[in-house]
């Protein structure tokens, strides 16, 4: 199984969002463009193939851009022989980080 995080605006426009004139259009217009669902329907159509050999993977789209997030890993532990309750969890949690 894989994911898709898709960008919902342009870090570029935020910042040149004071811009004037033909500047700023031309900014408004790239911005639609990468906000545009169109952008992500070739990555889940791709990763849904038979032969696609992604798995397990989560991917960043944003335009014309696509990355590949670094997998998750595991670090420190909290283990118990039951269930946890609340108040235990919460207790032990900051142990955690």
């Amino acid at each position: 199984m894989n994911a898709i995080a898709p960008a919902a605006r342009n870090a570029h426009d935020r910042v040149h969002a004071g811009t004037v004139g033909l500047r700023r259009e031309a900014l408004r217009r790239r911005r639609l463009r990468c906000v545009d669902p169109a952008n992500i329907s070739p990555s889940v159509a791709t990763l849904a193939m038979e032969d696609c050999a992604a798995t397990g993977q989560v991917f960043f789209v944003q335009g014309g851009t696509i990355r590949r997030f670094q997998n998750w890993t595991m670090t420190t532990t909290l283990e118990k022989d039951d269930r946890w309750s609340v108040s235990e969890l919460a207790a032990q949690l900051p142990t955690l980080y």
